[in-house]
């Protein structure tokens, strides 16, 4: 009896074949690890295609985006994917963050602003982000901003950041991005007023304290007032990142 049981386990363990889903996914895999991208491609799409609710469609998702973006370069092309993906897992809080980031950055990368700062937008008003992460985006989408020529927007926005009680670390780069949107602005004394005060925030000789008196030196030049701009990018030589474009405004203004 024992030995009837043992042959009928074997014979079952033997017949046993992988279904279908499980070979596509194997065959997807193992193209894509070997550097046949082509065939990866062709079996990921083939995946989703077949298996509207195969347990590895995220992995199909992520391996032909990354075929797109960073072995093919193809930006646009990946625009697609991150689409699908944002409408499959809509309702997937765990993955939405991480998707509306994606869809941003790479609509920033292809120049496409206004697309970028919508899902930066949609980002931060996500429940459950916590402050770095939701600062972080205020930042991205300050810039951006800047780009657009939205000037008011990027002022708005950096605004928010710094009364985030949530996120003092943000503060002082809020900051000085505030101060970067008012010199574009032209309102040099209202930057002036802002990069002095944050000087005096921040440890001096610092890289931050050299990057604010960078700017401060900036707006004095604006100013014409080329003595005090000339005192600060002397006093920040040792201690900026990239002294030679410190020694290059001074010379400039000798």
């Amino acid at each position: 009896m024992r030995r009837i049981a043992l042959c009928l386990f074997l014979l079952a363990s033997c017949s046993s074949q992988p279904d279908a889903e499980t070979l596509l996914i194997h065959s997807a895999r193992t193209a894509y690890i070997t550097g046949e991208n082509l065939t990866a491609e062709d079996l990921y799409q083939k995946y989703l295609q077949n298996f509207p609710q195969g347990v590895n469609r995220l992995e199909a998702w992520n391996r032909l985006y990354d075929i797109r973006v960073n072995l093919r370069n193809d930006k646009k092309g990946a625009v697609p994917l991150v689409d699908a993906m944002l409408m499959e897992y809509a309702t997937d809080a765990s993955l939405r963050p991480e998707l509306l980031k994606r869809a941003a950055h790479i609509h920033a990368d292809l120049h496409e602003y206004a697309a970028s700062a919508s899902f930066w937008v949609q980002y931060i008003a996500l429940p459950g982000i916590d402050a770095a992460a939701r600062n972080d985006a205020r930042l991205q989408i300050s810039k951006i901003y800047v780009l657009l020529k939205q000037l008011d927007d990027s002022l708005r926005t950096l605004r928010e950041c710094r009364q985030d009680q949530d996120a003092q670390a943000f503060y002082l780069e809020c900051e000085l991005e505030s101060a970067n949107v008012l010199v574009r602005m032209g309102q040099y004394g209202a930057a002036k007023d802002v990069l002095v005060n944050l000087r005096s925030q921040v440890q001096e000789r610092s890289v931050l304290w050299s990057r604010v008196s960078f700017q401060l030196a900036d707006v004095y030049e604006h100013e014409h007032q080329n003595d005090k701009a000339l005192e600060i990018f002397a006093s920040i030589l040792d201690t900026f990142p990239n002294p030679q474009v410190v020694k290059t405004r001074i010379q400039n203004l000798k």
